[in-house]
């Protein structure tokens, strides 16, 4: 069966991007081409792990196959609407660089209190990062939402003579992720900024292959730091981080959730139970680990509706991600900027489903980025305030 999820991953690359005239970001094209890629990586990369099972190649079928085609099968219908462009407030986006460098300058003396008099020993990386998996600090949340927004609205809007702008915001988001060593940080900044470029047609696929590749190499140097110890190869690193969650995810037991979704909307029983409604407790943010055939605890995107609906639960949920995901890529495609800057933060979350669900799992933090990315919009289109505002018109990819 996994020669024939090779194929029909293949196909749907080809019609996704005959689909979108060769736009590498649809929804179906990163879907397909991730699990191709990590399937190709577990056929022919030395890694020890035991064979896949039907088990896991059935739900991977069931979700790249619904997944891809809701998300193809909605563009089209989005294409044909009409859309208002709205701009993006000046005073807003001022105010959000002004927070992210303030934001900035309170880390750096966090990170000089947290080292304290050991300063940049053996082990500072990996007590930063300690200290902002347990949530000893002020950083993290909404301070790194604000860099990602100031990001995305400073390449929408770039200009020559305002270049300043958007380095200064890359300096915030690339010191925090160096400094708590956040691969996931630092993938995101690569991730927006490749994608607001490509949708601008500054750069061309080519530049994101050597890009990404660039980027793999330096999280294997980035782990080796982490974790304080040396990584023998970068089979090793491909093995842990990409091809874990295949095995990993053979070891659920479908439908086995205590409660009704308590994974897949563990936000709901996070408020009711802090808000004293309730008494039931929500699931850790951190999955558990295991420890055969590898120890992990990374189970693929598929993780929290398979363990709380079975493959039902996949079915489901792809289409309903197919659908929300086709919806955002076919705006932004079709020239909003405000679409295109809600996509190119989501464009990650499809990247990386070899590992984790983020879309319902995280939906807290997701819709505090769109709340606040809102907020400038808002500004303009209802002349709160009335500033000169900086005009972007986004070319399309599409005919009508």
């Amino acid at each position: 069966m996994i020669y024939t999820i090779i194929v029909i991953s293949v196909l749907i690359i080809i019609i996704g991007l005959i689909s979108t005239r060769d736009n590498i970001f649809s929804p179906a094209v990163i879907t397909a081409a991730v699990w191709l890629f990590c399937l190709l990586l577990y056929l022919f990369l030395p890694h020890g792990l035991p064979p896949l099972t039907n088990k896991f190649l059935v739900a991977l079928l069931i979700w790249l196959v619904l997944l891809s085609l809701s998300s193809l099968w909605i563009q089209p219908i989005v294409i044909k609407q009409k859309t208002t462009n709205i701009q993006a407030s000046k005073l807003v986006r001022d105010i959000y660089l002004a927070i992210g460098v303030i934001a900035l300058i309170s880390f750096i003396f966090w990170v000089k209190t947290m080292l304290g008099a050991e300063g940049f020993g053996e082990s500072w990386a990996k007590k930063l990062r300690s200290a902002v998996v347990k949530g000893d600090d002020a950083f993290g949340g909404l301070i790194v939402i604000i860099w990602h927004i100031s990001l995305i609205l400073e390449l929408i809007y770039f200009e020559k003579k305002r270049w300043y702008r958007v380095v200064i915001v890359l300096i915030c988001c690339l010191i925090f992720g160096f400094f708590v060593m956040s691969k996931t940080t630092l993938f995101n900044v690569v991730v927006i900024t490749f994608s607001i470029l490509f949708f601008k047609k500054i750069i061309t696929t080519k530049h994101i292959v050597i890009g990404l590749t660039v980027l793999f190499f330096a999280f294997v140097a980035f782990q080796e730091l982490r974790e304080n110890k040396e990584i023998k190869s970068k089979e090793s690193f491909t093995t842990l981080y990409l091809l874990s969650g295949m095995t990993a995810f053979e070891t659920i037991e479908a439908s086995s959730s205590k409660n009704f979704g308590e994974n897949t909307f563990r936000v709901y029983y996070a408020a009711t139970y802090k808000l004293g409604l309730s008494d039931k407790e929500p699931v850790s943010i951190i999955l558990k680990f295991i420890k055969k055939p590898i120890v992990t605890n990374i189970y693929t995107v598929m993780y929290p509706f398979y363990k709380d609906f079975g493959l039902w639960g996949i079915g489901i949920f792809a289409l309903i991600c197919g659908l929300f995901f086709g919806w955002l890529f076919a705006n932004a495609r079709k020239g909003s900027i405000f679409f295109l800057a809600f996509y190119a933060y989501f464009v990650s979350m499809i990247i990386v489903q070899y590992s984790g669900e983020w879309l319902f799992t995280n939906i807290s933090g997701n819709l505090k980025f769109v709340i606040l990315l809102a907020v400038p919009f808002l500004v303009e289109k209802y002349k709160m305030f009335y500033f000169e505002k900086d005009k972007v018109n986004m070319s399309t990819d599409y005919t009508d």
